[in-house]
C-alpha cells in the first residue's frame, strides 16, 4: 500500500510541477489542449485522493509536501 500512497504522491507532484512551475501559461493552442488535458488529469488525481480514507490521505499529502520542500 506504501508504494501505491507514494505513487500518487509522485504523480501529485509531476502534474503540479508541469502544471504550475516548467509551463504555467499555454503560449499557443497546442499547448493549451496539452494544458487542459493534464489539468484534467490533475484535477481526477486530486479526487481519487480525496477519496482515500483520512489516513492514506494524510500519508499523500505529507509525502506531496516533502517533495515540495526538497524540490
Amino acid at each position: 500500500m506504501n508504494d501505491f500512497l507514494q505513487y500518487l504522491a509522485d504523480r501529485k507532484y509531476g502534474y503540479y510541477y508541469g502544471l504550475y512551475k516548467i509551463q504555467p501559461h499555454a503560449y499557443t493552442e497546442g499547448e493549451c489542449v496539452d494544458r487542459l488535458q493534464r489539468l484534467s488529469r490533475y484535477k481526477e488525481l486530486i479526487n481519487l485522493i480525496d477519496n482515500l480514507p483520512i489516513e492514506h490521505k494524510k500519508v499523500v499529502d505529507g509525502l506531496f509536501e516533502e517533495k515540495m520542500i526538497y524540490a
